[in-house]
């Protein structure tokens, strides 16, 4: 018999918001070795398969597109962060961006892009590595973004932040915020960027839009950010 279940069920409930909370508390006190998260993103598990992120979450990459029309002119420079097999940086490419560049760990994902988003790959310019080695020598950008991909840098490599505020006119960040676990860090974006000194222009809980809580984001929240809004 599992422990659980010698515990009733209302009592599991009532008491699931204090476990949490002391589960939260661990896991800031005791973060997961940096070294173990990039080991696991060079090789994920089939919870994060390579091939799934090319061919579906197809409603993520259409409203991450939504807002770069309404913040970023097409001739812009755009960075993401954590651009995997390139489904992201393929919708921008489709809706006429062309000045891209991504950051990724994975050497199979970059391959893969090639595979997968062919023409995009042609313009694109992605970058093999950690985003710690390459935010402060990659110069300008119209805009940075990123999907679910702040959420697991790691507390020792916060100051990517910063950093990132300091070169893109435009952050967007789709993250989730309050889940946590040994590669989650949760933190509220808009006082991470705004305490670099951008200002939140736009905010939208992405549980709202069905077409994204069936896409899986249903417990992320979309910001979107400028260094200079008025």
């Amino acid at each position: 018999m599992k422990v659980r279940e010698l515990v009733p069920a209302p009592a599991r409930h009532a008491l699931r918001p204090a476990y949490y909370a002391v589960l939260r508390y661990w896991y800031h006190l005791h973060p997961t070795p940096i070294e173990d998260i990039y080991r696991y993103w060079k090789n994920p598990d089939s919870d994060n398969d390579l091939h799934d992120y090319a061919t579906r979450y197809q409603a993520r990459s259409e409203f991450l597109v939504k807002l770069l029309r309404r913040h970023v002119p097409t001739e812009g420079r755009v960075l993401e962060v954590g651009c995997n097999v390139g489904r992201n940086l393929n919708a921008a490419f489709q809706a006429g961006y062309r000045n891209l560049e991504g950051i990724e760990l994975n050497s199979n994902a970059i391959e893969l892009i090639k595979k997968y988003f062919p023409e995009m790959a042609k313009v694109a310019d992605v970058h093999f590595g950690l985003i710690e080695n390459f935010v402060r020598s990659l110069g300008n950008f119209e805009c940075a973004f990123a999907m679910g991909v702040l959420q697991h840098i790691h507390p020792s490599s916060e100051w990517v932040f910063p950093e990132l505020a300091k070169r893109a006119a435009t952050v967007i960040t789709i993250e989730h915020e309050k889940s946590f676990g040994w590669r989650w860090f949760p933190r509220n974006y808009k006082n991470v960027f705004e305490s670099a000194g951008m200002q939140q222009i736009e905010e939208i809980e992405c549980a709202k839009l069905p077409e994204l809580a069936a896409d899986g984001l249903e417990n992320c929240t979309a910001r979107v950010f400028k260094k200079n809004p008025h």
